[in-house]
């Protein structure tokens, strides 16, 4: 399987080729577009944070505006019933709880469901701070109530899953430095033993494709990956489409059975 064949590889290579045309025109044109989903909506938002000499031309569509405006505040909210809220991943952990607490507490999942889905997000967020080196990091989730769908992205503009790596020393390259991490390789040393933080990534993969049925997407620097319960497939990334930091994107069924967290977690 290509890697646009995959929904969240389309999503993903329509931010890289936003992000290539703004670059050559120094305008970001979003004037056609008629919907953003998490997977694009993330990178873009981060693009133009750190871009600021680029003009934007919003969505012509009032709704997409809307949607795409909450990416650009500086403080993030809920603005429909159907978002689970955009909470900005601060580099003050301490001021990220409150914001964590919106974001799990979704009243339309299950316990069983909502456990899970707070145990994947603390994960990945620990695996941030403890990892990424990061300026810039979101989180945003949807539920598509008529698709029957939830998707969910996390971001951050640090220093990506390979580069993790390369400061501990290993010469890996970048689709190698992904199969390790998945694999549950940790970059933090403990008496010359690996440390559990490293299962981090693959316990959460696990459960996503497994526990929830879903469909999940990885980017960190020069690779990407496409993951369901059945195949992961690993890319090298062309010049153009390389993320400099990392993208988890998930997207499962909202009637999602429950989901016994233990039975993915490493011991």
């Amino acid at each position: 399987m290509s890697f646009n064949e995959s929904v969240l590889g389309k999503e993903y290579l329509k931010y890289c080729n936003l992000k290539e045309i703004a670059l050559n025109t120094k305008t970001l044109d979003l004037s056609n577009i008629s919907w953003f989903f998490p997977t694009c909506l993330l990178p873009l938002g981060i693009f133009i944070k750190e871009h600021k000499e680029i003009h934007v031309i919003p969505p012509i569509d009032i709704e997409v505006a809307k949607y795409f405006n909450i990416i650009m505040k500086d403080k993030i909210d809920s603005v429909k019933r159907s978002y689970i809220p955009i909470v900005e991943i601060l580099p003050n952990k301490k001021l990220i709880e409150k914001n964590l607490d919106s974001l799990i507490s979704n009243k339309d999942y299950n316990m069983g469901s909502l456990n899970a889905f707070a145990y994947f997000i603390g994960e990945l967020i620990t695996n941030i701070y403890e990892h990424s080196k990061f300026s810039t990091a979101y989180i945003i989730a949807q539920r598509y109530n008529q698709k029957n769908f939830t998707e969910i992205g996390i971001i951050d503009n640090g220093i990506s899953i390979p580069g993790s790596y390369e400061i501990k020393g290993f010469n890996f390259s970048d689709i190698k430095a992904l199969e390790e991490a998945i694999q549950g390789l940790s970059t933090k040393y403990n008496d010359n033993e690996y440390s559990e933080r490293g299962y981090g990534l693959r316990t959460s993969l696990n459960l996503l494709t497994e526990g929830f049925e879903a469909k999940c997407l990885i980017v960190s620097r020069g690779v990407g990956l496409i993951a369901n319960k059945n195949n992961r497939f690993f890319y090298k990334m062309k010049e153009k489409d390389i993320f400099n930091g990392t993208l988890i994107s998930t997207r499962f069924d909202n009637n999602i059975r429950e989901v016994n967290v233990y039975a993915y977690i490493d011991t």
